[in-house]
């Protein structure tokens, strides 16, 4: 008799963990979010002063944050190399809202500031300080484009970047 009781207790817990996590899930996968979060390799360029200064290899990560925001990571997989003094390996931008355009697309905004936004790149061996002005994006299809307007250090001059990529 134990052992029936003990195996129906056992029954009832594993289904209702089964239940707890299916809804979990129904409820990410109905998120804004949802749509978006992943990993995205392609390449970022940039341009100084309207001229273009190079394109590099870039895996771009989007983590779910909330419902409606997620943090993007932006990684240098050439490693946090220096082009005359600037140099972007590891940065993350947090609390990027996204919005659902219809149709398979979704915009990426963060609300930045006059002062503008500073992240840290944790991959720089001086820990450069990029001070963004601006970082807009959208996502379709599994595509991504980032357009990002910002300063490392005491640059006097922004850098535009672009990334394109696709999970």
């Amino acid at each position: 008799m134990k052992i029936t009781k003990f195996f129906l207790m056992t029954v009832c817990v594993l289904g209702l963990v089964a239940c707890s996590d299916d809804d979990d899930n129904n409820n990410d996968n109905n998120s804004v979010v949802a749509n978006v979060v992943g990993t995205y390799n392609g390449t970022l360029e940039t341009t100084v002063s309207g001229n273009v200064y190079g394109n590099s290899e870039f895996t771009v990560n989007l983590k779910k944050t909330s419902d409606v925001t997620v943090s993007v990571t932006i990684v240098n997989n050439e490693g946090a190399t220096s082009n005359g003094g600037m140099s972007l390996g590891n940065i993350v931008i947090a609390d990027v809202v996204v919005t659902d355009d219809g149709d398979s697309e979704y915009t990426l905004t963060k609300t930045i500031s006059d002062e503008g936004y500073s992240v840290t790149d944790t991959a720089s061996e001086k820990g450069t300080v990029w001070n963004f002005s601006e970082f807009e994006g959208y996502v379709s299809d599994g595509e991504i484009v980032l357009s990002m307007v910002a300063k490392p250090g005491a640059m006097p001059m922004s850098i535009n970047m672009e990334f394109e990529g696709s999970k």
